[in-house]
């Protein structure tokens, strides 16, 4: 759904670029999209326009180096009361250039040029590329016309000239090239053949090269789309040239494909230019594509009228088309692509081939829209316009989420015009100019409803930090259930140094007594694993009874309650709270015991946060629960009054964690499916008991390691893309092994047992952890 037109902007036509020659507007553009961020009422981001080959009226060209500039955009919506018809009026973008800029070079490093390189050719890098004869040092002429960043830094620009995509390292440097398959390239008495002035035999028509290359949201396929018909397709009038060509390369195993893997025929509009209903003479030819997802696109297809034209040819169709490849014949190897076998003939498409699905979203001629900003689309009086009148060239996009946690799949679609340098006030490498009239660099934004529309940014985030909260998470549960069942376990090291030493307890175990006990553990820690670092604070609580029966038993029942956080660095955050009902038993006998104890603990998730894109975070909330098991088995030698050895023991909790949504992240709010987990843990180490004179002191050492883990995968959805696809990720398992030093003292004052202890863990991958445990019991 199109919400409307909610800003402008323009730049002055005079204004220089950071190299000093004329701003040459915007025949691609890019908005970085980690400097996108909500500031006050509006937005500000970092944006990039590519200009395409310089001055040029046909028979002059400009030795003009391609290149990025560089602006900070500022962009307020407006969604007010009609504006007065004025260059004032659109004043909702701002863009203010930085000073700087990437400057294109190619394979050798040396500068690209703008001038048309008739049928010169130069080698680089194993390619045949145009490169004028005549200039001195031979270089790679570039008419630019689109360009799609990669997350490092590198991007592709599509060319006019070649009607392929080269690649661009961060610095500007060409590092790599996509050549069109042998249906576009321009061929002319069987050679390549890239000038822009007489039209090949077949392939791309001139001037009509690349001119639209976008990257999918999950940057596996690059898309890039031909201007209009090739030669082969669509001979005759400018009416037969609407058969373009889509190719789609998969990028996900090598930036540089030879191939592509999809390639299908888009139908442009087509239109009489005079606006009187007669024969179609023209086609709108696309200028840009943005992919919202693997298979939808938007286009921008538009006329040749409108300020900057001379004549009063009327503006009659300039639009954002929304493209679905789904359905459409794929041509990719076919002899449509390998050989100039024609796809239709005229404008008759060839019956065998369907092309993809369109329909207009956008029109951008809208005059009720366009006088709220004080625009109109007159080309008849004054004749060609004014500077108020829609200029002819709209040919770059970029599209951003409007971050609107009401409405997350809002976005603004920024469409920008190319001016083709015209200004009173030009400069050009070599010389000056005047081309009669000062034609505006302007900026459009419309707020569009895409609910099928994948952000990148987004996306990433959620297969990068939406596997490392889903291991938070499970590392919270595993470490509450640890924690809860611990308090069960110290307590039954207490009976045992209690029945090894006699000490903390005010009488003698009789059978049949029973006993009431209390524990308090607070514990705190950074151990390092395989996943985010934990951060972790933890406190517990636990109330039991047992009952000692002669012969070296006890059993017993508690219930404990539990709580605390996990908040790592980075943003990350899970607190949690819950209970624990526990079963247990010991039995000593001479030097030897044996333990064990099984708790259910269900506990909830709260404040589940996880950093995802645009400074936004998820938040969420859910219900967990955790069955745990815990044995332990030690034999003590008396050793001369101290009591000491061995010790094994094997630790089992088995987890479940329900299914939850974020809130907070605007359109990068994630779905997590419900997830269950298991993890097991071996333990081998020796204790020692030393009895004094009322107390006694209880040493330990154990080397604790994970052997079994299970469920290490999370299910994953953007919550608001309507028709979005579980993705599965795999969870790290934050296992680590670690060396536990303890050391705990307990006695009795009359009737009363008493204990305090404190555990350090060791992570092997690092970090700390320690616990605080201190308990009493009575007898009765």
């Amino acid at each position: 759904m199109n919400q409307g037109l909610v800003g402008m902007g323009r730049l002055s036509a005079t204004l220089k670029d950071f190299m000093g020659t004329s701003l040459g507007s915007f025949s691609g553009m890019a908005i970085d999209p980690t400097t996108w961020r909500k500031a006050g009422n509006g937005y500000a981001a970092t944006l990039y326009s590519l200009p395409d080959r310089g001055y040029n009226t046909g028979d002059l060209y400009s030795d003009y180096q391609g290149r990025l500039v560089r602006f900070d955009l500022s962009f307020t919506p407006y969604t007010g009361a009609g504006l007065p018809a004025a260059t004032t009026s659109q004043s909702q973008i701002t863009l203010t250039p930085t000073g700087d800029g990437i400057k294109l070079t190619d394979f050798n490093g040396t500068a690209t040029t703008g001038l048309d390189p008739a049928a010169g050719t130069t080698a680089q890098n194993g390619y045949t590329l145009p490169s004028p004869t005549g200039t001195g040092t031979r270089r790679v002429a570039l008419d630019a016309e689109a360009v799609a960043f990669l997350p490092d830094g590198s991007f592709y620009v599509g060319d006019e000239y070649t009607a392929g995509i080269y690649l661009f390292d961060k610095s500007g440097k060409m590092i790599g090239y996509i050549a069109p398959p042998a249906a576009l390239q321009p061929m002319t008495g069987g050679q390549l053949n890239y000038n822009s002035i007489a039209a090949p035999n077949t392939g791309r028509r001139n001037n009509q090269g690349m001119e639209a290359v976008a990257l999918s949201p999950d940057g596996t396929r690059l898309i890039a789309i031909l201007q209009s018909a090739t030669i082969q397709d669509g001979a005759g009038n400018a009416g037969n040239r609407g058969n373009t060509r889509v190719l789609i390369y998969d990028v996900s195993a090598s930036r540089l494909p030879t191939t592509p893997v999809e390639h299908y025929i888009l139908q442009l509009p087509l239109l009489d230019d005079t606006g009187k209903g007669g024969a179609v003479n023209k086609t709108a030819a696309q200028s840009e594509v943005v992919a919202i997802n693997n298979h939808q696109f938007l286009v921008l297809s538009r006329d040749s009228a409108g300020y900057g034209v001379d004549g009063t040819l009327p503006e009659m169709y300039k639009s954002i088309l929304l493209v679905d490849t789904k359905g459409a014949t794929n041509l990719a190897g076919t002899a449509y692509e390998t050989t100039t076998k024609p796809v239709s003939t005229g404008k008759t498409l060839d019956p065998s081939i369907t092309p993809v699905q369109q329909g207009e979203l956008v029109n951008m001629l809208n005059t009720t829209q366009l006088a709220r900003f004080g625009m109109n689309i007159n080309t008849a009086t004054p004749a060609g316009g004014t500077n108020l009148t829609l200029s002819e060239k709209w040919e770059a996009m970029a599209l951003m989420p409007a971050l609107d946690e009401a409405k997350p799949q809002d976005f603004f679609l920024f469409v920008a015009n190319d001016n083709d340098f015209q200004t009173t006030d030009g400069v050009m490498p070599g010389y000056t100019y005047d081309a009669g009239r000062n034609n505006d660099t302007m900026l459009m934004a419309f707020r569009l409803t895409l609910p099928t529309a994948v952000d990148p940014l987004f996306e990433a985030a959620m297969l990068r930090n939406g596997a490392a909260v889903s291991a938070l998470a499970g590392e919270t549960v595993t470490g509450a259930a640890d924690q809860g069942i611990g308090q069960v376990t110290t307590h039954l090291g207490v009976l045992r140094t209690e029945a090894l030493s006699g000490a903390g307890r005010g009488k003698a175990a009789t059978d049949g007594e029973a006993r009431v006990w209390l524990s308090g553990l607070y514990g705190f820690g950074d151990l390092e694993g395989d996943t985010v670092q934990n951060d972790t604070t933890n406190y517990a609580g636990a109330v039991g009874v047992d009952l000692l029966i002669d012969g070296g038993f006890t059993f017993g029942l508690a219930f404990g309650l539990q709580g605390g956080s996990n908040e790592p660095d980075g943003g990350f955050k899970v607190d949690h709270d819950g209970y624990a009902i526990s079963a247990y038993g010991q039995y000593v006998v001479g030097g030897f015991s044996v333990a064990g104890a099984y708790s259910y603990m269900p506990m909830n998730l709260d404040d589940i946060r996880r950093p995802s894109a645009y400074g936004l975070s998820g938040v969420g909330s859910t219900d967990a629960a955790a069955h745990v098991f815990a044995g332990e088995a030690a034999y003590h030698l008396d050793l001369g009054g101290v009591k000491a050895g061995p010790l094994v023991n094997l630790g089992h909790v088995r987890g479940r964690i329900d299914g939850y949504t974020e809130r907070g992240a605007a359109g990068g709010n994630v779905t997590y499916a419900g997830r269950s987990f298991r993890h097991s843990t071996a333990g081998v180490g020796a204790e020692a008991i030393l009895p004094l004179t009322g107390v006694s002191l209880t040493g330990r050492a154990v080397y604790t390691s994970t052997f079994d883990t299970e469920g290490n995968d999370a299910g994953l959805r953007l919550s608001s893309v309507a028709g979005g696809a579980t993705t599965a990720v795999a969870v790290p398992t934050g296992e680590t092994d670690t060396v536990t030093l303890g050391l705990r003292a307990q006695g009795a004052v009359g009737a009363v047992g008493w204990y305090a202890g404190y555990d350090l863990d060791i992570g092997l991958d690092g970090g700390l952890g320690n616990t605080l445990t201190t308990g009493v019991s009575l007898g009765f």
